[in-house]
């Protein structure tokens, strides 16, 4: 009885303390762009195109009495570039577009041993959807297309 006690505590500690030893080989966990003191606004993109958030939408989730030079778009881990109409106050005539992408297979690689692998990596296995998020920090100057 005591032995078997035993072997249950250990087989425990040993898959508790499993995914720290492995978390110790890899550098990145992909979340490091989260700044934890902004609040973020997620939402869904299926299909490749052009987007704008027009200033009734900021509106609705709070973002309406902000300065347009605040905001930044993040997708896959990274910044996506911007264009905002109005750099100051937003008005109900401003918006914000952005070339957006479906959700395509780059994430699924690491389901297989080796990555190659995976027989395409257009589309992901589980979702055509791509989570997008929204954020704003005056503190540093987002990524922004340039009208020319």
């Amino acid at each position: 009885m005591k032995t078997k006690l035993i072997f249950y505590v250990a087989s425990l500690f040993c898959l508790l303390s499993s995914p720290f030893l492995l978390a110790q080989d890899q550098n990145t966990y992909g979340n490091e762009w989260v700044d934890y003191a902004e609040t973020y606004h997620k939402f869904k993109i299926s299909k490749a195109g052009v987007y704008k958030i027009p200033y009734s939408t900021l509106q609705n989730v709070g973002l309406a009495d902000l300065d347009g030079n605040g905001f930044h778009l993040f997708a896959k881990g990274r910044e996506i570039p911007i264009f905002v109409s109005n750099e100051n106050a937003m008005t109900e005539n401003d918006y914000i577009e952005f070339y957006a992408e479906a959700n395509d297979g780059h994430f699924d690689t690491q389901l297989f041993a080796e990555p190659e692998w995976q027989l395409h990596t257009f589309k992901s296995l589980f979702s055509d959807s791509l989570n997008y998020f929204l954020t704003w920090n005056d503190t540093t100057e987002g990524l922004r297309f340039v009208q020319t």
